[in-house]
């Protein structure tokens, strides 16, 4: 009986540090807002947005550009449309963004860009994300041995910006889990 007790206090410890883990009130000072939002490949042109979601965001077509012998870049755009506010993006950061599993470095992205609720808006220059030696081989070899239409991308995008609701300004930070997949640029 004593076990069981004690059994059942490890299962409630691990329980709360799961729940730990979850993203602070603030980073960088700025508010952590959640908001309903959906990542795409595509957004056909003449789309009705619905207020199902806060925020459409469609990713452009990834180019590839080798910068080495054995390192490459992959530059990626996307345009938003916003159903609920407007707002101005200061900086964009990621964190553990993945390519079939293959980490990828990608600087903060500081090209400020305004946008207006109901209205698509594209990204001023696309976000470069860069492969090293080591990273970039594995690429290389899982894709001469194992090629597949579509690539999932994985990873986390933290859009800190002011947005304007109901003629008022704040300082949010929005995180974006990202998890899709896309089609491969080498067909």
């Amino acid at each position: 009986m004593r076990s069981l007790a004690v059994l059942a206090l490890m299962f409630a410890a691990l329980a709360t540090v799961g729940r730990a883990q979850a993203l602070p009130d603030k980073i960088r000072g700025y508010k952590v807002e959640n908001v309903a939002l959906k990542v795409s490949n595509s957004i056909p042109e003449g789309t009705k947005f619905s207020d199902d979601f806060d925020l459409y965001i469609q990713l452009t077509k990834p180019k590839i550009s080798m910068s080495g012998l054995l390192s490459a870049s992959i530059n990626v755009g996307a345009d938003i449309v916003s159903t609920k506010q407007s707002g101005e993006i200061a900086f964009v950061s990621f964190h553990d963004v993945r390519v079939n599993g293959i980490a990828m470095e990608i600087d903060e992205y500081t090209v400020p860009m305004k946008f207006k609720k109901g209205i698509r808006s594209s990204l001023p220059k696309p976000v470069t994300a860069k492969l090293n030696f080591v990273g970039a081989a594995r690429g290389a070899f899982k894709e001469l041995t194992d090629s597949r239409n579509q690539w999932r991308v994985t990873g986390t995008a933290f859009v800190f910006g002011k947005f304007k609701k109901f003629g008022f300004s704040f300082k949010r930070v929005v995180p974006i889990k990202i998890d899709m997949l896309v089609k491969n640029p080498l067909l």
